[in-house]
């Protein structure tokens, strides 16, 4: 089961709070590793069942989970229409008419 959450390692006011105890983010490397009844003398853990998540993969597996949820939906026209707001990351650079412009360098 997969819980939306609001970007903090803290969840104990969260649905997610009857599995987990708190998510532990690093970089790059490991990924989705959970502990059991962790003892290592820290009370942030001990006791604990967090959940090991790299940020590298974790960010792969959202952008997978969103391309699959967009597939699923793509004949839904109230999410084709709101496609048409979402925010658009601009790659090589922004321009308005000859007025403002960004290019990447």
């Amino acid at each position: 089961m997969f819980f939306l959450h609001e970007g903090s390692e803290i969840i104990e006011n969260q649905r997610i709070k009857e599995t987990l105890d708190r998510f532990i983010f690093i970089s790059d490397g490991p990924h989705c590793n959970r502990f059991s009844n962790m003892s290592i003398g820290d009370s942030r853990f001990d006791g604990k069942e967090p959940l090991q998540l790299s940020v590298k993969n974790f960010c792969k597996d959202i952008i997978s989970g969103f391309n699959e949820w967009l597939d699923y939906n793509k004949d839904n026209d109230v999410v084709k229409t709101n496609l048409l707001d979402m925010l658009e990351i601009h790659d090589n650079g922004f321009s308005i008419r000859s007025a403002i412009k960004f290019e990447k360098k």
